[in-house]
């Protein structure tokens, strides 16, 4: 027979609110005693809470949806075990959704996610233009990471880095450190992605004609590099390189090595995100880190805060510094 919140109830010699305020971490007015007592007989008989019951009781599902564009990118799994662990300490469960960095598919993710019935979103844009769907934005309440987008209505968060600060630090560092043919390798982008404009507006800071040959923009991902640096040496010369990501910056040391060219001698090469990998590349990748999984943590307490308490969403910039290694 199915063990009952009543069972438990009885077992622990306490009322069925009392219960239910343990389960549900509002239990600040209940001796530690009869907390530990409580969830003493929970672990005993194994018992797991009426979900479905709970959630039409109040009118929520106890679970938000986390949208992100590429899944096979180390930055997004960082990221999204920052938002697990924060919805956990709430008794929320999270609903991943892939989108292939396609804005179709992404739009899709939000109706689908919409007819779960989730509480909130946390959305990572696809890189290009967006298609999430307004209407749900007005429904429920989303919080946005990493990327943004404009959105014209709607209970909207949202929690990053100054990536225009930080990509124009990335590029002074290689100035500083001597190039003046500073490249740029990163995904496809308007003229509102923020760490493109931190490139431009670093070089022209410094006094250095930005060059168009030196752009090479495709993917967040390891063949942009490789391809976007193969370009370059086509194009002509060069000694220094921002990247997009480390994914890109790991393609385009492979490439620079396979053209004999040194890292940091010849080519100069700095990376974005810090991701586990860029430690342990040949060079080791110097590198703007971003706190993902502060981001995500960040990001699902202000959703979950907003949802459960009623706490007003707001955007937050979360620091970032650049990791010295030996690729500049």
């Amino acid at each position: 027979m199915k063990v009952t919140i009543k069972d438990i109830a009885e077992q622990a010699n306490v009322s069925t609110a009392t219960v239910s305020k343990v389960l549900n971490k509002n239990d600040l007015s209940i001796s530690k005693a009869t907390r530990e007592r409580v969830l003493k007989v929970v672990k005993r008989n194994n018992y797991i809470p009426n979900a479905m019951a709970k959630g039409l009781k109040s009118r929520r599902s106890n679970m938000i949806g986390f949208i992100l564009p590429d899944i096979t990118n180390p930055f997004f799994p960082e990221l999204a075990r920052g938002i697990e662990d924060k919805a956990k300490e709430y008794n929320f469960g999270v609903v991943f959704c892939n989108t292939d960095d396609d804005p179709d598919r992404e739009g899709e993710c939000f109706r689908f996610l919409g007819s779960q019935m989730i509480d909130g979103i946390i959305f990572a844009s696809s890189q290009e233009e967006s298609s999430y769907d307004n209407a749900l934005l007005r429904s429920v309440p989303v919080v946005m990471v990493d990327r943004g987008v404009t959105i014209a209505d709607g209970n909207v968060g949202k929690v990053s880095i100054d990536s225009r600060s930080a990509s124009a630090a990335a590029t002074q560092l290689l100035v500083g450190s001597g190039c003046r043919r500073v490249a740029y390798i990163s995904a496809k982008c308007n003229t509102a992605n923020q760490r493109y404009l931190g490139y431009l507006g670093a070089l022209e800071k410094s006094g250095i004609k930005v060059d168009e040959s030196l752009i090479y923009l495709g993917e967040y991902d390891v063949e942009t590099g490789l391809r976007g640096t193969q370009w370059l040496l086509e194009q002509g010369s060069f000694d220094g390189i921002v990247c997009g990501n480390d994914l890109i910056a790991a393609g385009a040391m492979t490439v620079l090595g396979r053209n004999g060219l040194s890292v940091p001698g010849d080519v100069k090469v700095i990376g974005f995100d810090n991701i586990y990998l860029s430690q342990h590349l040949n060079p080791p990748l110097t590198t703007v880190e971003q706190p993902t999984y502060e981001i995500g943590r960040t990001a699902a307490e202000m959703l979950l805060e907003n949802i459960v308490n009623g706490v007003p969403l707001y955007s937050r910039k979360l620091d970032y510094r650049i990791i010295m290694r030996q690729t500049v």
